[in-house]
């Protein structure tokens, strides 16, 4: 008995359209034999007998002359010498077995684990990896209608036409990536088709009116059943976690033809295959990780600001706000000014003064900021000359007596005293004022 492998050489050397002679005498159950390589015989199952005239044996030579009709060597037994008289036999044979004949790829994944493995591979997933979870392969048709055509009085091909159900002609790639190009018996039991379904498959024939002509003569109607693939990968970094759905074709998908789908990034909308997950379990593609300069965290590049006075970026968090310019400034590069004492940006510092302390105007005591100043801290109604300067968050007050100069640093809302302090007019630094010279300066509060 010649095995597939065998018996698709012995055919190919008198064709390169012998594979679908071998095709079909495995799809008919018939096992062929070879005795010296110049013929092959096989045995004819009795419901195809009437195909090949009531023979019961064949054997079919191995030279090139084309005969008009099979030399019938007696016993039951015809001798077949044309390559076109064991076609149509073997069509017809086919046709016994019903509307369709089935098949498949030799070549596709039966197992989720090759498919599986190739589709990781795709993805780079730092600190962590990809898993499946869940995937389905099922059997969706592939229609092939196999011509004889007849291009001069001598001379044939065999023509394969691939179609999907909707009447789409596959190209040569799709052949080639699907494995329809090499196909063997379906040795299951093929999924079942309703009527309507096998019938619109079956008036595909009539979609392409190239394939109804004279030299085009139908042997054979067959469903190639390619394994479809549906699930999701998951692409897994600590106790974080993100999915990909995929669906498509499973022989292309293994053999790396086809990726699976991109990860999509929900920061930066990029379609990616280098996922990363920041400090805070956020998965998103490795082009927005990003590391924050203060804490070395990794995080996603929206989320850092850039400080104005070092240049370094850094989380939120790691910024305050600066009292006199409005600057996000990252705390650790604030100063403090030697005056109202409050952080501020160092680019505002001029005279050891922050831009406040250098920008006070002369206040009346009608000023509805100083009327309750004073009605808080009434001590204060003895100093006549007022200059103020307000920030987002404090009061900066100086007074002028003759000799004395008066400092106070007020909370705005709560009226808290951040600061007071005392000097001469003729002398540059302010001295804090001791708890004791403070309740002197300020009074009792209400």
């Amino acid at each position: 008995m010649l095995s597939d492998r065998q018996n698709q050489h012995v055919l190919h050397e008198l064709s390169d359209d012998g594979a679908f002679a071998v095709w079909a005498l495995a799809t008919l159950g018939v096992e062929t034999h070879s005795k010296d390589g110049s013929q092959i015989e096989f045995d004819v199952p009795k419901a195809y007998q009437d195909c090949f005239g009531s023979a019961e044996h064949v054997v079919f030579a191995m030279d090139k002359q084309v005969v008009p009709t099979p030399t019938r060597l007696g016993d039951g037994i015809e001798r077949i010498e044309s390559e076109v008289t064991l076609l149509t036999q073997l069509a017809e044979c086919l046709q016994v077995q019903g509307s369709w004949a089935h098949a498949t790829s030799a070549d596709q994944p039966t197992s989720v684990h090759r498919l599986a493995s190739a589709m990781f591979d795709a993805f780079e997933v730092e600190r962590g990896n990809v898993i499946l979870a869940g995937c389905a392969l099922e059997d969706h048709p592939i229609v092939r209608f196999t011509y004889r055509h007849a291009s001069s009085e001598n001379t044939y091909s065999v023509v394969h036409v691939f179609m999907r159900p909707d009447g789409t002609i596959l190209d040569e790639l799709a052949i080639s990536a699907l494995g329809l190009d090499k196909v063997v018996p379906l040795r299951h039991k093929p999924p079942r088709l309703t009527d309507d379904q096998s019938q619109r498959m079956l008036d595909l024939i009539d979609l392409h009116s190239e394939y109804a002509k004279d030299q085009y003569e139908l042997l054979a109607k067959t469903l190639i059943w390619c394994k479809f693939a549906t699930g999701k990968l998951a692409l897994s970094i600590g106790s974080s976690r993100a999915e990909v759905a995929f669906s498509g074709w499973a022989k292309p998908f293994a053999d790396r033809h086809t990726k699976p789908p991109p990860f999509i990034c929900p920061v930066s909308g990029v379609k990616t295959y280098r996922v990363a997950a920041t400090d805070r379990g956020k998965i998103v593609s490795q082009d927005v990780i990003v590391t924050c300069e203060q804490s070395g965290q990794k995080v996603m590049n929206e989320q850092l600001l850039t400080c104005p006075v070092t240049g370094r970026r850094a989380l939120e968090e790691f910024f305050s706000l600066c009292a006199t310019s409005g600057e996000r400034v990252l705390s650790a590069a604030m100063v403090r000014c030697t005056v109202c004492q409050q952080p501020v940006s160092p680019r505002g510092i001029k005279f050891q003064a922050c831009i406040a302390c250098r920008s006070m105007r002369s206040v009346r005591k009608e000023d509805p900021r100083m009327a309750r100043l004073l009605d808080e801290y009434p001590a204060l109604d003895r100093w006549r000359r007022w200059k103020i300067y307000e920030t987002s968050r404090v009061y900066i007050l100086t007074a002028y007596g003759l000799i004395d100069r008066l400092l106070v640093v007020i909370d705005k809302e709560s009226l808290e005293t951040f600061r007071v302090a005392n000097s001469s007019r003729f002398a540059s630094a302010w001295i804090d004022a001791s708890e004791l010279q403070r309740e002197e300066i300020l009074g009792s509060k209400h």
